[in-house]
């Protein structure tokens, strides 16, 4: 086995323990079958750092149990700022109804995605694009936040904050892409490929950061290339749908540490 960055053959020196999802946000599940060392520090010092720097915060506090703690006591105990950077974050958000981060904060997503697909031992003859986009090297579009008008693709129970990785191929539609959940409030569709030509593939991960537990989701979404293309023209629209899901997520953070007092 290889690297996929680099394609430094992986053995007991040179291969690394890699999240699936980073350890910052709650990911416990790691493969060592991804990525040398030397690669794993690389980007752990770059876009995986730009990712944590926007969501570490939001694990931290839904995983506050001392009970002597306060709410602004729990928010400056995060590593990446203090209470004023933290509110000033989450009022930009409030105010703009977006999240929208850094070219880096999505090519670590992008990676999650691809670490996902790649610990399942599927072909790597599909991941050409989104290796080269995760480097920065590929600056045409493959992804996008995605939430349908009609219905959302995965309701989380009450109070679940979960983590979501879904893999879809499809050989009859040529398409190969990822489905994306972060904090159920992070939502969106990485593109793979869109000359597919693979077996067919339906398969999910999940992961509950507050019991801290996999769960078994039945995620069904079977988007054909022309609503992968679509969705890529509209981004501001999905964006701005998923602006609820942000809030109930801090509703839960606030009852969370309300309870801990």
């Amino acid at each position: 086995m290889d690297c996929y960055n680099c394609g430094t053959t992986l053995n007991r020196k040179t291969r690394s323990a890699e999240h699936i999802l980073p350890n910052s946000i709650g990911g416990k599940r790691k493969a060592y079958n991804l990525l040398c060392k030397t690669c794993n520090e690389k980007f752990g010092r770059s876009i995986d750092n730009e990712l944590a720097s926007r969501l570490a915060r939001f694990y931290t506090l839904l995983n506050t149990e001392a009970p002597a703690q306060k709410t602004n006591a729990a928010i400056s105990s995060r590593k990446d700022g203090n209470i004023a950077q933290h509110d000033r974050f989450i009022t930009a958000i409030k105010k703009d109804k977006s999240f929208s981060g850094s070219p880096g904060y999505f090519r670590a997503i992008a990676k999650i995605c691809l670490n996902y697909y790649l610990s399942k031992g599927y072909p790597k003859q599909y991941c050409d694009t989104i290796k080269s986009f995760i480097r920065g090297e590929h600056t045409d579009p493959i992804y996008q936040y995605y939430a349908p008008e009609n219905r959302p693709v995965h309701y989380p129970h009450e109070n679940e904050v979960s983590h979501i990785l879904h893999i879809h191929g499809s050989k009859t539609s040529g398409v190969l892409y990822a489905y994306i959940e972060l904090f159920n409030m992070q939502n969106l569709v990485y593109i793979f490929s869109l000359n597919y030509n693979g077996e067919d593939l339906d398969v999910t991960y999940c992961r509950d950061i507050i019991k801290n537990e996999e769960l078994t989701k039945n995620i069904q979404l079977d988007l054909s290339r022309k609503q992968l293309e679509q969705a890529l023209a509209s981004p501001s629209t999905a964006e701005e749908r998923l602006f609820p899901r942000f809030e109930r997520l801090m509703h839960i953070i606030e009852n969370r540490i309300t309870e801990a007092l």
